[in-house]
């Protein structure tokens, strides 16, 4: 619910978004809270306590690897959503029109000098200046900042799933069958 209530405040529904808040701290939280702990973290730990697994480190260092996935998942929904094939991914994107702090919002606008900020600004959550932004998006190769970001974050992940092996002498294959499962999907 945190997540949801972080995410409407950065853009309120009819008003233009707030892009002093688009920072990769506040999309951090959003996700954590919008995508990881629900989707990622509590299924997990929940099967953990039904095989009566309930060691307070073990549940920590898997919330860790957990919560790293969930990034991943969302940061790769939101790159979908502007860059995804509809007849793939079975929706049509609406980040862009709709003024979402998305992982290619907050990372772009990161990027851009003062002018492309501008224009950013002024046309970011118009659905009549899509093309602009994906210009923008063009402009700085965020596709290429994108693959670059993946590849770093599935290697993180799959070094986290190594030591938790090592340290708790379990076995993380679930983990990283759920992180291959993810990484690079198309849909």
């Amino acid at each position: 619910m945190f997540g949801q209530v972080m995410d409407c405040l950065t853009t309120p529904e009819g008003k233009r978004p707030n892009f002093k808040l688009f920072t990769e701290e506040r999309y951090d939280t959003i996700v954590r809270h919008k995508t990881s702990f629900y989707s990622f973290v509590l299924p997990i730990q929940m099967a953990l306590y039904l095989a009566e697994i309930v060691d307070d480190e073990i549940h920590k260092d898997i919330e860790d690897v957990m919560l790293k996935i969930g990034f991943l998942f969302q940061a790769q929904d939101d790159y979908l959503d502007v860059f995804g094939d509809p007849k793939v991914t079975g929706k049509i994107g609406t980040d862009i029109a709709d003024g979402k702090c998305s992982w290619i919002a907050v990372r772009s606008f990161k990027q851009f000098d003062t002018e492309k900020g501008k224009i950013f600004e002024g046309n970011y959550g118009s659905k009549h200046r899509v093309a602009v932004i994906e210009w923008l998006f063009d402009a700085i190769n965020i596709k290429k900042v994108f693959r670059t970001f993946g590849e770093k974050e599935y290697k993180q992940i799959q070094k986290l799933i190594t030591q938790f092996e090592n340290k708790h002498g379990l076995n993380g294959n679930s983990f990283g069958q759920i992180l291959n499962i993810i990484y690079k999907r198309v849909k």
